[in-house]
């Protein structure tokens, strides 16, 4: 784990933090409410009273009579430090998928909130089997003091770690690797899943998963296989079966799926798989939910216009953000441990999900 610094180096990083965000004239007459400044720096207010003392005695800021902070002039033989840096990774550009255009805007304007610039990268270069390259150069040519790290591969999590970069990772670490990570449950959320299932009756149920690799794919694989093992009831058939990443495949999959005896009654499927198995079992004759049950596994824009309407696992976006902005923060402090935290999505019920058909 990460050495927690002592009190002394907290309180004068975060007098740093304040510190720069005067300089570049952030706040005009006065400072925020104690309340909502240390929400934003991710801090006690004990901590923050203190950073503030520090810049009083630096006639940086002025307190009187308990009421806010009042900006005085920076000295003019003062130096204009620059904002701290977040540089987020992804594979394509994130604007390219509605969920995460408007996580990471809202990521973005609470990290200016408190005194950071968010700048991002983006290429299928630095998520190949050799990424070093472009990592090297994106590490010199870029001017960030840490990284958020989105879709990330076990070779881009490794540089990362070996070369102890500060960096949190958007979703799962890949086995063996130990760094700040942040994701929903997958794991979690295919165990209720099952139990969804398998209370409606549904006995041949699959997993209809992309062949990515993904920490996070791999945890809902885990799941799923536990949430069959841990019942007791006879004739269960689950099946795992993988694809590739594009159409073409799918329905080639899930017409093999669908051929002969033992068809599944039931299909959970991640990302943006649901849209084509609707469409799939619909062209082909299949009631959802009257023959076959459709679950998602993630919660994609337009899931709930569809007919029927598809159950699925909600993104807290929301929480997400507020858990990702305070590990950003600690990781400019130097506080953050390299564990992986989990949130739970809530179940969204659906029309697509209905009782198991009898044989």
């Amino acid at each position: 784990m990460l050495p927690v610094p002592k009190r002394t180096t907290l309180v004068t990083q975060v007098a740093d933090i304040l510190r720069q965000g005067l300089d570049r004239r952030q706040w005009t007459l006065r400072m925020p409410s104690e309340h909502s400044l240390a929400g934003q720096v991710q801090v006690s207010r004990v901590t923050l009273r203190a950073a503030i003392k520090i810049l009083v005695r630096e006639k940086r800021l002025l307190v009187a009579n308990g009421q806010r902070a009042r900006i005085l002039a920076a000295p003019r033989t003062r130096r204009v430090v620059g904002s701290r840096i977040v540089g987020v990774v992804s594979p394509a550009l994130i604007g390219a998928s509605s969920r995460h255009a408007s996580y990471y805007e809202t990521y973005r304007h609470a990290m200016q909130e408190g005194g950071a610039h968010v700048n991002f990268y983006h290429g299928a270069r630095f998520y190949g089997p050799n990424p070093d390259k472009a990592l090297e150069r994106l590490m010199r040519e870029s001017k960030a003091d840490a990284w958020v790290v989105t879709g990330s591969t076990a070779r881009m999590q490794g540089w990362f770690s070996d070369r102890q970069i500060p960096v949190i990772v958007d979703g799962s670490c890949q086995p063996g690797v130990r760094l700040a990570a942040l994701d929903l449950d997958y794991r979690a959320v295919c165990r209720h899943a099952v139990g969804n299932l398998l209370g409606l009756g549904h006995r041949r149920v699959v997993f209809l998963g992309l062949n990515s690799g993904a920490g996070g794919d791999l945890a809902s694989e885990l799941g799923f296989r536990e949430g069959f093992q841990k019942s007791a009831l006879p004739g269960l058939e689950p099946r795992i079966v993988h694809c590739e990443e594009n159409v073409r495949n799918v329905t080639a999959t899930l017409a093999r799926l669908f051929r002969g005896a033992g068809q599944p009654t039931a299909i959970m499927a991640q990302r943006w798989l649901p849209f084509t198995a609707l469409t799939f079992l619909q062209q082909s004759g299949r009631r959802v939910p009257g023959d076959v049950s459709l679950l998602a596994r993630d919660d994609l824009p337009n899931l709930d216009l569809l007919v029927p309407s598809i159950a699925r696992y909600g993104f807290p976006a929301t929480l997400y953000t507020q858990r990702m902005v305070r590990l950003t923060w600690k990781l400019f402090l130097g506080t953050l441990a390299p564990k992986q935290e989990f949130i739970l999505p809530d179940f969204i019920p659906g029309t697509s999900l209905g009782h198991a058909r009898k044989a």
